[in-house]
């Protein structure tokens, strides 16, 4: 019966003997035959090994090591590779449970390590705080869905407000959607996630999509081919509608892209519909600095936001060149609104080397409007029919921005 080298014995045979239970005791891809310590006991003879772990402890998660003196199982370390796991990666085979199951691994937080490759999945879910997805580069390493509509990547806390999921993120690692439907990244219920060196490429469809999220960071993403002639490539909200997962009466805020490109997007790069599913709060603190929009097939404006009164956003030495933001507008020119800047209102003319436009319909129709809106039984604006001003702080040049308060 193949059993483990006894510590103290077994000299000059430790090598035969090891490797012989490691044969007997686990499956090709590495991973035990049996489920508990006490099971593998019975088979292999492990009683042979001096071991900390209780005789019932489950085996998954755990990995064969030692501890200086002896061979133990105990948890792998906070720096996980998929591949440790059965990920193959070779763009063919089916990923899903393999990287999984390196997630799951998490518990406390942590990196897991996708090595250069092609990676098919139909869902991943991270579960513990501050776990990390950490790719080789951009293109180098590809998370590509395989079949399915639930979220290639799914950030998602269990339920409003003390229940998020905090510091979570994605580095150096490209999201392919296979031209099949079904968004990319879901984060509901999320705070302080981290997007940084992150491409979004070939989403038939809504792409990322945000609710209830706080302090969301995306430093130097991009965003190709993503979205339709229904659906934004990006879509942040408040709240879904009542009574499904990610309803709720708080904002989502404070969300920043940095050095950000969208291109080719059919019906808006961006949307922010904070009045989604009747929300009562403001969607605000939404921030672009030295971003990019372009596309040729636009469908709508790039930067479109559904219910203008439920939105607050400030762009910093944005948007260059952007192609066709305006509905009916051959090229990205700054016309038609007036934006407020440094207490005055500055028409834009479409010249200087930073060209930004605003003007939606939705901007364009709630500027011109300066009553208030009529209230309903519960003092509520009524949402159909609510056109306050929407506040867009816009400096047109580096020179002119303001330090925030």
């Amino acid at each position: 019966m193949a059993r483990l080298p006894k510590p103290g014995g077994d000299e000059e045979v430790w090598a035969k003997l090891l490797n012989e239970y490691l044969l007997v005791a686990h499956n090709a891809d590495g991973t035990p035959r049996k489920t508990t310590l006490e099971a593998l006991a019975a088979t292999v003879g492990l009683s042979d090994l001096r071991t900390k772990n209780a005789a019932s402890e489950p085996l998954k998660g755990l990995l064969l090591s030692n501890d200086g003196t002896d061979l133990i199982w105990k948890k792998p370390p906070l720096d996980v590779s998929v591949t440790d796991f059965g990920a193959v990666g070779d763009g063919v085979t089916d990923d899903t449970d393999a990287v999984q199951a390196a997630i799951d691994t998490a518990k406390d937080g942590g990196a897991i390590v996708f090595p250069r490759g092609v990676y098919m999945v139909r869902g991943l879910k991270l579960k513990a705080h501050g776990t990390q997805l950490m790719g080789g580069a951009r293109w180098g390493t590809r998370i590509v869905r395989l079949s399915g509509t639930a979220p290639l990547v799914d950030m998602s806390g269990t339920g409003t407000l003390n229940k998020h999921l905090k510091y979570c993120s994605l580095f150096n690692v490209m999201l392919s959607g296979n031209g099949l439907p079904g968004v990319l990244v879901r984060s509901y219920y999320s705070d302080n996630h981290i997007f940084l060196n992150t491409s979004f490429i070939h989403c038939k469809g809504l792409s990322v999509d945000f609710v209830e999220a706080w302090d969301a960071r995306f430093d130097n993403c991009s965003w190709e081919d993503c979205g339709s002639v229904e659906e934004p490539a990006v879509l942040f909200r408040n709240s879904t509608r009542a009574g499904t997962f990610g309803y709720g009466t708080d904002s989502t805020n404070q969300i920043h892209f940095v050095g950000c490109r969208w291109e080719g997007w059919r019906n808006g790069a961006l949307k922010l519909d904070g009045g989604a599913n009747d929300s009562p709060s403001l969607l605000n603190g939404v921030f672009f600095t030295a971003c990019k929009m372009e596309t040729r097939y636009a469908a709508g404006p790039a930067l479109p936001t559904a219910a203008a009164r439920a939105c607050r956003a400030r762009l910093l030495d944005a948007f260059r060149s952007l192609a066709r933001l305006q509905r009916g507008a051959s090229h990205g020119r700054l016309r038609g609104p007036r934006v407020r800047r440094g207490g005055r209102h500055v028409s834009g003319d479409g010249r200087g080397r930073h060209r930004i436009l605003l003007a939606t319909d939705a901007l364009r129709q709630s500027a011109r409007a300066g009553h208030r809106p009529p209230r309903d039984q519960h003092g509520r604006p009524r949402r159909c029919v609510d056109r306050r001003p929407l506040t867009m702080q816009v400096p047109l040049r580096l020179r002119d921005i303001t330090p925030e308060g």
